[in-house]
């Protein structure tokens, strides 16, 4: 399975726990730490593809993930399904999907930025990163270690990419100036030439997804 590191994805300086998009208002943040059995009653890009095992999978992933043995949490996702590929002539096959997942350490000092402060003084207004401030080194171990093992998938037709996403973690116990710190965002696509094909590799991309979760939880600290 291919994977890339794309650097910082998203520069606009989101918050955690946020409430509403300023997209669309009626996209919410849900704690599926604490409400897990609404995984599958609010994701809305779900749904139309629920009777498909890869969705149910992906279902579990995020109830594991914000379940008590794990050491990670997420904080938003979304998915398209299976549509025309536009792409053909990397990726020959009929049709796409793709999405994306938030995580982060649930200890979120692990997340956090040493330059927080720093940058914060230099940059009052807040505002999108002219220039990023350092992921934390727990951030680059997620990062490293995700990425190799992506690469022990042999799966053809999916790729999964990591990048930044720029986070004020407001829960953190550290004065405003350090809550500064990053969120790894997995954004993923799976091919097919149908859409049961197109599904069933995104199955690849869920488990796979999983072996990274379930296999780094128990190696954090």
């Amino acid at each position: 399975m291919q994977t890339y590191f794309e650097g910082l994805a998203d520069s606009t300086g989101r918050q955690h726990p946020w409430l509403h998009s300023t997209i669309n208002p009626d996209w919410k943040y849900y704690d599926f730490k604490k409400n897990p059995e609404m995984v599958s009653e609010v994701l809305e890009d779900f749904k139309p593809w629920a009777h498909y095992d890869s969705v149910q999978l992906f279902y579990e992933i995020l109830r594991w993930v914000n379940g008590p043995e794990s050491k990670f949490e997420t904080s938003d996702c979304g998915f398209r399904g299976p549509s025309e590929n536009q792409q053909k002539d990397g990726w020959p096959k009929e049709m796409v999907c793709s999405g994306g997942l938030f995580v982060f350490f649930r200890n979120l000092q692990y997340n956090l930025s040493d330059e927080s402060k720093s940058w914060k003084e230099n940059h009052p207004g807040g505002g999108s990163l002219a220039k990023p401030y350092a992921q934390s080194k727990y951030t680059q171990w997620l990062i490293n270690q995700s990425q190799q093992l992506i690469r022990q998938s042999k799966h053809d037709w999916a790729c999964i990419g990591l990048g930044l996403i720029s986070i004020m973690f407001t829960e953190a116990p550290v004065p405003e100036n350090e809550q500064l710190g990053y969120a790894v965002v997995y954004r993923f696509w799976a091919w097919g030439d149908s859409e049961k094909e197109t599904m069933t590799s995104f199955n690849y991309v869920v488990d796979t997804l999983f072996t990274i979760f379930k296999q780094l939880s128990a190696q954090a600290t």
